[in-house]
């Protein structure tokens, strides 16, 4: 059935949908020349708003393309891939040291990482096992945690 929908249509759909987003061949250009005569990121999104008057740009999308040119300018890895490998340097000093990581993509995006200590792992079971019984055993997807004293107190 075309033009009829069960639900209201969305004005804003090119800010949201991921489809919108992609840059176009030329903007890539744009963007590659800009980060080569040495301008930051807020002024290349501001010079794209204004050439693409009928685009939303999202800043994200431009950061991280700003960042693999640059990455691949110098032959840097990226920030995930350098904290990965200190990770690693640092489990050959201390073979008690756990370190996994899971990496996507021929682009190798960090997508699961996890490290710790022995003297963290009996904190990280109570963690865990508190998660579990609170959420009647349903495992999360996603913890995400910071230095909290609770936490590094062990």
């Amino acid at each position: 059935i075309e033009n009829q929908h069960n639900h209201e249509l969305v004005e804003n759909i090119s800010t949201l949908t991921f489809s919108y987003r992609r840059f176009a061949s030329e903007m890539r250009d744009d963007v590659r020349l800009l980060v080569a005569c040495g301008v930051r990121p807020g002024a290349i999104i501001e010079v794209l708003q204004y050439k693409n008057l009928e685009k939303y740009i999202h800043d994200r999308n431009v950061y991280n393309l700003v960042n693999s040119i640059y990455c691949k300018k110098n032959h840097v890895k990226s920030d995930a891939g350098s904290m990965y490998v200190d990770l690693i340097k640092q489990q050959y000093k201390n073979l008690s040291f756990h370190i996994d990581a899971q990496f996507e993509s021929q682009d190798n995006h960090l997508i699961q990482l996890c490290w710790m200590y022995p003297s963290q792992q009996d904190s990280f079971e109570w963690l865990f096992q508190s998660l579990l019984s609170a959420t009647g055993g349903l495992m999360p997807r996603l913890l995400y945690t910071d230095a909290n004293l609770a936490m590094v107190a062990t």
